[in-house]
């Protein structure tokens, strides 16, 4: 009887999740990126012009995600969902960062996941904006 309702709820429920976990590794991102300016401050893994290349990655991936996520949420969601979600996001980026070590973050491993993860979202999210 309440089918209608109920498929709107479960769009509802995803895309705040999804715009959640957007804000989430788009923070990571971010957290990631500041250990890297200014450019004295880079391992020397990340110092050379492939270093500079992944981090520019990095950083275009991240920026484009959180615009998506915003843009995305914003035509789906209700300002109070996205204020909710956007600020647990940003809260548990610092956390989520936390959890594997710096040596790992610090590796053209951990940039290049860090930005494949972000990549992903964003096609992720820019689909379902499309859809």
């Amino acid at each position: 009887m309440h089918q209608g309702r109920d498929i709107v709820n479960a769009t509802k429920i995803l895309s705040a999740s999804l715009f959640a976990l957007s804000i989430v590794a788009a923070g990571v991102a971010g957290v990631e990126l500041s250990g890297f300016f200014p450019a004295d401050c880079r391992p020397t893994v990340l110092a050379g012009a492939g270093g500079r290349a992944l981090i520019g990655l990095l950083s275009f991936s991240a920026l484009g995600l959180g615009i998506a996520a915003l843009w995305s949420a914003l035509g789906t969601l209700p300002w109070t969902v996205i204020v909710i979600c956007g600020g647990l996001g940003i809260l548990l980026a610092p956390m989520v960062f936390e959890l594997l070590p710096r040596a790992f973050w610090d590796s053209r491993l951990g940039v290049l996941t860090m930005t494949g993860i972000a990549s992903a979202l964003l096609a992720v999210t820019l689909g379902v904006a499309a859809y």
